[in-house]
């Protein structure tokens, strides 16, 4: 004959629980680093492309991958050599290859010639990679980027994380700003807490954000497969003739994006497992 499971029993099946969620608790946390950019290269300045990026501005994507912004264009994106730089992240890890990329708008010196200006209209800039990134958004129970930001000094610029998933590209709601200082911040984005805006993007056709709907991580697809920043309305530089050089810049280095996966199906059956010989333990010592 068995004793029927009696309500001054419940305490042990209580006791089961807690016991079961304290051996979780112990469990090793799966938290990885997915992808780190440093944007180190071997030498030299150049355009993004030489790093596996590529970068776009304004309304018709005008494509600013292949050079960096020089004396005859006041408006562009490039890489940066930073080893001479000591505040800037990277400076001194790895030598000469150290490094950051940047959108820049510029008014050129009367020194250089017939004055020129970035224009009246701030210009939007896109700069990203799909490059070594390939990560299922549903493998992950937290998903966030982080990334060092510095700007000319006052400058009026916001940034957006910028992802594409499956195949489409979409950029934060919520903007970061390094409050306008010259001073290297470290800004971030929890992806799966995010709201996002498509982006439409033809690269030298067409980009433009779509604030009609409104996605989140549940709602924008799974497979993320490119990451970047979008700059919205980058100041523009002096429109008066100046004596030297006027710049408007905004930099970014150190991105990286980690996540912690989903418990995977072994660590849960171990805790179903274990609260199982629990109660079973206590089921047998009620046997009469």
């Amino acid at each position: 004959m068995t004793a029927s499971f009696r309500p001054q029993h419940r305490p042990f099946l209580v006791i089961a629980i807690v016991a079961v969620a304290a051996l979780s608790a112990m469990l090793p946390s799966q938290a990885a680093t997915l992808l780190t950019e440093h944007f180190w290269r071997s030498t030299g300045n150049g355009g993004v492309t030489g790093l596996g990026w590529n970068a776009y501005r304004g309304s018709t994507a005008v494509n600013l991958s292949a050079a960096a912004p020089s004396g005859a264009t006041y408006e562009g994106a490039g890489w940066i050599n930073n080893n001479t730089v000591a505040s800037a992240p990277d400076s001194n890890v790895a030598g000469s290859t150290a490094g950051y990329i940047y959108a820049q708008n510029r008014a050129t010196a009367v020194t250089e010639g017939t004055p020129v200006t970035s224009g009246s209209t701030p210009p939007n800039y896109f700069i990203h990679t799909t490059t070594g990134i390939s990560q299922e958004v549903s493998n992950f129970s937290s998903l966030s980027a982080s990334w060092s930001q510095s700007t000319s000094a006052n400058l009026n610029a916001n940034t957006r994380l910028a992802l594409r998933v499956d195949n489409v590209w979409y950029v934060a709601l919520t903007p970061d700003n390094n409050t306008l200082s010259s001073t290297w911040q470290t800004l971030g984005t929890n992806i799966l807490a995010e709201s996002w805006y498509r982006l439409d993007f033809t690269a030298s056709s067409n980009m433009s954000v779509d604030t009609g709907t409104t996605y989140t991580s549940a709602t924008f697809g799974n497979t993320i497969s490119g990451i970047g920043f979008y700059v919205d309305a980058l100041q523009t530089a002096s429109t008066s003739v100046v004596a030297n050089a006027d710049f408007r810049t905004i930099r970014f280095d150190l991105l990286t994006l980690t996540g912690e996966a989903v418990p995977e199906p072994s660590r849960a059956l171990l805790m179903f497992s274990a609260l199982g010989l629990i109660l079973l333990r206590r089921q047998r010592s009620f046997s009469l």
